[in-house]
Parts: C-alpha cells; structure tokens; sequence
C-alpha cells in the first residue's frame, strides 16, 4: 500500500485559487464517493490555508490524485496544476 498527498497551499496557490477547493455540503460526501475509485481510502482535510487529499492506494500514483481532484470539482485542473503537489 501507498500513501499520497496532493493539495495546495498558502505557499504554493494564493487565496483566490484556494477558495475553488472549498467543499460544503453535499459536495463533501461526493467527494469521499468519488475518492473510492481511486484509493482504498481517503482523507481530505480543508482549512484557510490548505487543501490536501490524503489517499491511501494499492500500486504508487496510479491512479493520479490530481483525476480525484478533478473528479472531485469536475473540471480540469490544468489552469491550477502548476499550484498543486504531490508527494
């Protein structure tokens, strides 16, 4: 098993692009749906100043957790995807 973080930041993406990463209500619930077609299981933690998607996955980065993100806010990342990293 594998463990990965992928997210942003306060050092990494300024206040505006965070805010897309807001979830609430319902969203919230989509968005541990969506995770278990990418990881066994999942954490999202959401604050101020951070986003991160704490996945849990059989085989290293495959899937890639940024197609959760996107899954997640479905759209494509492509315009924030210099803001988000992954470990």
């Amino acid at each position: 098993m594998f463990l990965s973080v992928t997210g942003v930041n306060h050092d990494t993406a300024p206040i505006q692009l965070r805010e897309q990463f807001a979830l609430l209500g319902e969203h919230v619930k989509a968005a541990f749906v969506q995770s278990r077609n990418y990881a066994t299981e999942c954490v999202i933690l959401s604050t101020c100043n951070r986003f991160e998607v704490y996945m849990l996955q059989r085989q290293r980065q495959s899937p890639e957790p940024q197609a959760l993100l996107s899954g997640i806010f479905g759209e494509t990342l492509s315009p924030i995807e210099s803001c988000l990293y992954s470990y």
